[in-house]
């Protein structure tokens, strides 16, 4: 039978009924301006600690009702300051409807607070509210579905695939869904899509990384494929037993190798990782490249061990 309401309306009523015994809206006509006027103030200095204290005395349900308010500014502030909520969640939906939008500042500050409340999503915290993941797929079939979407902003996109990453476990992301974004015709998006085979250590996943690491036309692309995959390497442990080094057998993905970790745009995390796999492989030339690596920084000369003779 059809539903008269959206799903996400009725996902974010549920919701929010739930979220509204954590703190009551204030019923001062004049206490909630003062709050209002708070939060614009908060949002405009980029004052963090202060949009959490007025996050916290709005609480979900009237923010909610500012997300869908006519004055553009309170709808701003609000999506600043959704994700400092302790039960930020509860305002997925809402958020996921204005990351949908055609207007192009609020759908990429939606995308953001989306992204932001996913850093710190736990299966843990959803049983408190009796919200299983399951009730979040349909909102993150959304949120895939404006990923792979190339009429939304490059920024709206890359949010949209980097919240997918931090829930991909949570939710049991498909890897054909993955791999579609790995395929997306721009580098930019392939390079932070990435990040959704960051945990993925089964044979395909390590094989499409190897792939991107030997043949994507991007460096850029070919290094966090790269880094994605050194950075499964345990600290210690041989060379024969391990899928991700395995992995890194084509002859052009260990020519890559050495040449990211000679590149100037490589952040010293990344470096550390790749360094993992240098040390490993010790080919004679993986071995000279190594020792260049540590020598970037004292940080890194710190950080790894010395080369092995």
């Amino acid at each position: 039978m059809h539903h008269p309401f959206p799903l996400a309306a009725r996902v974010a009523a549920a919701w929010l009924l739930v979220a509204a015994a954590e703190r009551p809206l204030p019923a001062d006509p004049g206490r909630a301006r003062i709050l209002e006027t708070r939060l614009l103030r908060a949002h405009a200095d980029e004052d963090s600690e202060e949009l959490t204290r007025v996050a916290r005395h709005l609480g979900p349900a009237r923010i909610a009702a500012l997300l869908a308010d006519r004055n553009r500014a309170l709808r701003t502030a609000a999506l600043s300051a959704a994700p400092h909520l302790r039960t930020s969640f509860l305002l997925l939906a809402p958020l996921v409807e204005l990351m949908q939008g055609q207007d192009r500042p609020l759908a990429a500050a939606a995308a953001r607070a989306v992204r932001r409340i996913t850093e710190d999503l736990r299966v843990s915290e959803l049983e408190r509210y009796d919200e299983m993941p399951s009730t979040l797929r349909p909102l993150f079939a959304r949120v895939l579905a404006v990923a792979v979407d190339r009429a939304h902003a490059l920024d709206v996109r890359t949010e949209a695939i980097l919240a997918l990453a931090q829930t991909a476990e949570l939710l049991d992301l498909e890897e054909a869904a993955r791999f579609r974004l790995l395929a997306d015709p721009d580098p930019r998006v392939r390079t932070v899509a990435v990040e959704l085979l960051a945990t993925r250590r089964t044979k395909s996943a390590l094989g499409r990384l190897a792939r991107l690491a030997a043949l994507d036309p991007s460096p850029a692309v070919a290094r966090a494929a790269l880094v994605t995959l050194c950075g499964q390497l345990p600290e210690e442990g041989g060379v024969a037993k391990e899928p991700a080094l395995e992995a890194l057998q084509h002859a052009r993905a260990q020519v890559r190798l050495r040449r990211a970790a000679e590149d100037a745009a490589a952040t010293d995390d990344e470096l550390l990782d790749l360094g993992q796999c240098l040390r490993r492989l010790a080919t004679p030339a993986d071995r000279q490249a190594y020792a260049r690596l540590r020598a970037r920084s004292p940080h890194l000369q710190q950080a790894l061990p010395p080369p092995s003779r």
